[in-house]
C-alpha cells in the first residue's frame, strides 16, 4: 500500500494559534500586526496571516481581499511590501490552480524576499514553490524547494516552521518507499517538539500517526501497535485524531491477517462522517480483497484508482497499482492482462527509478545543509558565548580599576588627613608655647608685682589694665587654638 496524501497539509496547520480562526482579511488585525515594533515576529505573524486568510477565504472573495491588502500594506509603507503582494498573488494562482502563473510570481517574490533578508517570506515561498511541484509530481524539485526553506527555517532558528518541514520531508521519503530517512525526519521532528516544548496536539499526533504508517508498511507489527496505542491514549480534541485511531486499527488488522474484519471496518468508515476517507483507505481495501481471495473486488478498486491517477505524475502510486493488477490477473489466470500490468509497473519503477537517484542525492545535500547548518548555529553560540565573556572580562577589570582607585583615594586621603593633623598639632603647639604661655607668664609677672609692693591696692590698681589687656590676649589666644581643633 503506498499513502498518497497531499504534502501540503501540514505546512501552517499548525502555527499562528489566532490565525487559524482567520478565513478573511480584517483591517484591523492586519494594521495591528503592521504596528508590532519587533521585526522579526511582525514578519512571521504576518506571513501566517496572510497565509491562512487567503489560503482558507472562498474563492470568490480573493480578488476583492487581494485588493484591500494591497492598499494596506502600500498605505503603511511596509519595507517588503512589493515581496508580500507578489505572494498573495501567488498564493491566489495557487487556489485557482493556475500552477505555472503561480511558480512565476513566487520566483519574484523570492528575489524581493532575498533583497530585503526577509526569511519568513523566503521560508513561505519555498514551501508554497514545494506544494505546486509535489501536486504535479516533480518530487526531486519539490525536495530542493523544501531543503531551501529548511535553510530558512533555520535561519530563523524557528522550531515550529523546521518541524512543519521534517514532516512534509518524511512524506516525500514514504511515498517513495524510503522508510529510513522517512523515520529520521519524523524523529527530527518529534526531537524538536520535545526540546522546544511545543504543545501543539494536532502536530505531536501526526508525527505519531505518520510513525504508525511507516512501521505498518515495514511490517512491524510491534511497533505499530505501540504507535496505535499511543494514539488511543492521546488526549482528545486534535483534528485528526480519531481518523488516526480507526486507521492504525485496521493496520494492526491487516498485519494480523484478518482481511475480512479490515474489508468490513473500511467499508463502515466510509459512511462515518467523522472519518477522513481518502485513497489511502482504498488502496488497503484492494490490499485487504485480494489477501482475502475476492480478486474482482480487488481489481474494481484497482482499476478505479487507476482510472484517478491516469495523467498524474506519480510513479510511486502507479507502480503500485499496476503490481497490485498483475497479481490480481495473474491469480484470476488471465496471462495476457498480468503481463501488460506487470509491462506497465515496469515502466513506473523505472520512472521512479530514475527519481529515487536524485532524491538520494538531494538527501545528501540535506544531510551537509544540516551538518553546515549546524556548524553554522555552533559558531553562532560561540560567538555569542565569547561576546559575553569579553564583556564580563571587562566588567570585572573595570571593578578592578575602580576597586584600586577607590583603595588609592582612601589611602591618599588618610595620607593627607594625618599630614593635616600633623600640621595643626604643630601650629596648636607653637601657639600654645607663643601666645598663651607667654601671655599667662606676663599675667604671673603682674601678680608678683602687686604683691611684692607695700600697698597692693595701689599696685593693683596701677596693673589693672595690664591685667585687663593681657587676659583679652590670652582669651585670643585660647579661642584661636579652639578655632584651629573645630576646622
Amino acid at each position: 500500500m503506498i499513502k498518497v496524501r497531499l504534502v501540503g497539509i501540514f505546512i501552517f496547520l499548525f502555527l499562528g494559534g489566532a490565525f487559524a480562526a482567520q478565513a478573511t482579511i480584517k483591517n484591523d488585525s492586519l494594521t495591528s500586526i503592521l504596528k508590532n515594533k519587533d521585526a522579526s515576529v511582525k514578519k512571521r505573524n504576518l506571513i501566517l496571516y496572510l497565509r491562512f486568510a487567503f489560503g482558507d477565504m472562498p474563492l470568490k472573495d480573493l480578488a476583492q481581499a487581494k485588493t484591500q491588502t494591497t492598499q494596506i500594506l502600500q498605505a503603511t509603507h511596509e519595507p517588503d511590501s512589493e515581496g508580500l503582494i507578489l505572494f498573495i498573488d501567488g498564493i491566489c494562482q495557487y487556489r485557482e490552480k493556475n500552477y505555472s502563473d503561480a511558480q512565476n510570481t513566487f520566483l519574484k517574490a523570492i528575489q524581493k524576499a532575498d533583497q530585503n533578508e526577509d526569511h519568513y517570506l523566503l521560508y513561505a515561498c519555498f514551501t508554497h514553490m514545494a506544494f505546486i511541484e509535489n501536486e504535479q509530481g516533480d518530487e526531486i524539485q519539490a525536495i530542493s524547494d523544501f531543503r531551501a526553506a529548511k535553510k530558512e527555517a533555520t535561519i530563523v532558528n524557528d522550531a515550529y516552521l523546521q518541524i512543519v518541514i521534517d514532516i512534509n520531508l518524511s512524506d516525500i521519503y514514504y511515498r517513495n518507499k524510503m522508510f529510513n530517512p522517512a523515520l529520521f525526519y519524523l524523529n527530527e521532528a518529534q526531537s524538536l517538539i520535545t526540546s522546544n516544548r511545543v504543545n501543539i496536539q494536532r502536530m505531536e499526533h501526526s508525527v505519531i500517526n505518520n510513525k504508525a504508517e511507516v512501521y505498518y508498511q515495514l511490517k512491524d507489527l510491534d511497533s505499530l501497535k505501540k504507535y496505535n496505542r499511543i494514539l488511543h491514549e492521546a488526549k482528545e480534541g486534535s483534528v485528526g485524531l480519531y481518523t488516526f485511531q480507526k486507521r492504525t486499527d485496521y493496520y494492526v488488522d491487516m498485519l494480523r491477517k484478518k482481511y475480512p474484519e479490515v474489508i468490513s471496518t473500511i467499508t463502515a468508515l466510509r459512511a462515518d462522517a467523522a472519518y477522513h476517507f481518502d485513497i489511502i483507505d482504498e488502496n488497503c481495501l484492494a490490499d485487504a480483497y485480494f489477501e482475502s481471495g475476492q480478486l474482482d473486488s480487488a481489481k474494481s478498486v484497482v482499476q478505479r484508482l487507476i482510472g484517478n491517477s491516469r495523467g498524474k505524475n506519480h510513479a510511486e502510486l502507479n507502480l503500485y497499482l499496476y503490481k497490485l493488477l498483475g497479481d490480481i490477473e495473474d491469480g484470476k489466470g488471465n496471462p495476457n492482462g498480468a503481463e501488460l500490468a506487470y509491462k506497465m509497473a515496469l515502466l513506473q519503477s523505472l520512472e521512479q527509478l530514475k527519481r529515487l537517484i536524485n532524491v538520494g542525492s538531494i538527501s545528501s545535500q540535506i544531510s551537509i545543509d544540516q551538518v553546515q547548518n549546524s556548524y553554522a548555529l555552533r559558531t553562532e553560540t560561540f560567538k555569542r558565548e565569547r561576546l559575553w565573556l569579553i564583556f564580563i572580562i571587562s566588567i570585572a577589570g573595570l571593578l578592578i580599576v575602580f576597586g584600586a582607585l577607590l583603595y588609592y583615594n582612601v589611602h591618599r586621603k588618610k595620607y593627607y588627613e594625618k599630614l593635616l593633623f600633623e600640621s595643626k598639632k604643630n601650629e596648636i603647639a607653637f601657639i600654645n608655647s607663643h601666645e598663651v604661655r607667654r601671655h599667662s607668664s606676663n599675667l604671673m609677672g603682674i601678680m608678683q608685682m602687686i604683691n611684692q609692693g607695700d600697698n597692693k591696692y595701689e599696685n593693683f590698681v596701677e596693673a589693672e589694665q595690664y591685667l585687663q589687656t593681657e587676659l583679652t590676649n590670652l582669651d585670643n589666644a585660647i579661642k584661636n587654638i579652639s578655632n584651629k581643633l573645630n576646622n
